[in-house]
């Protein structure tokens, strides 16, 4: 909870409680952050943690190319809606981004969800500062239904940015037969396959 400044949960305007490290259930690393959610604490139907004081980031090269990628653990799924980052300089100046699904579009489940943020999708408030990036703040949102639940977690959470790859390749067709036709399968000892002149 303490790594690289301070983890903590909104006990005001959150429901988020009993922030721990988990050694036990994580991704990577020697643990996750482990939370409770207290349904009654503020009625916002959300759960908050944040960290306001990491060590600052120039994330200028980042900004609207690169993705935020975590994993989170739900225990319960059933009224589970969002989960939303932000970042940015202070609580008043930051980007934030909302998923809906996992990285992959598909809906949530109860375990561990991959989620993916794009930059490019964020919405910017006030003024932050891309060059001194040294707040960090998440919420798991539910509707009115969520009742009160333990053992929510985050880990791994990472900024990634995409490279252009140039794949290579031939087609299905695995040679050519003695007519120089394209063959997707060998059928006699005179097929040619691409990959050595001879058949094998």
């Amino acid at each position: 909870t303490t790594e690289d400044g301070t983890w903590a949960v909104d006990a005001t305007n959150s429901d988020a409680t009993n922030l721990t490290a988990d050694s036990n259930e994580r991704k990577t690393g020697a643990a996750s952050l482990n939370f409770d959610i207290d349904v009654s604490q503020s009625g916002n139907n959300r759960a908050t943690l944040t960290n306001s004081t990491l060590s600052q980031i120039d994330m200028s090269d980042d900004e609207d190319l690169s993705s935020f990628i975590f994993w989170t653990y739900i225990p319960d799924v059933t009224n589970f809606t969002s989960v939303t980052l932000y970042w940015g300089s202070d609580a008043s100046n930051y980007w934030s981004a909302t998923a809906t699904t996992d990285i992959d579009g598909a809906s949530f489940v109860a375990g561990w969800n991959e989620i993916k943020l794009d930059w490019a999708d964020a919405t910017k408030t006030s003024s932050p500062d891309v060059e001194n990036i040294d707040y960090i703040r998440i919420d798991w949102n539910y509707s009115a239904g969520q009742g009160d639940d333990t053992d929510f977690r985050i880990d791994d959470l990472r900024l990634v940015k995409g490279e252009k790859m140039r794949l290579y390749y031939l087609s299905w067709n695995v040679g050519t037969d003695t007519g120089g036709s394209d063959i997707t399968a060998f059928g006699a000892t005179s097929d040619i396959p691409f990959f050595s002149g001879k058949y094998d």
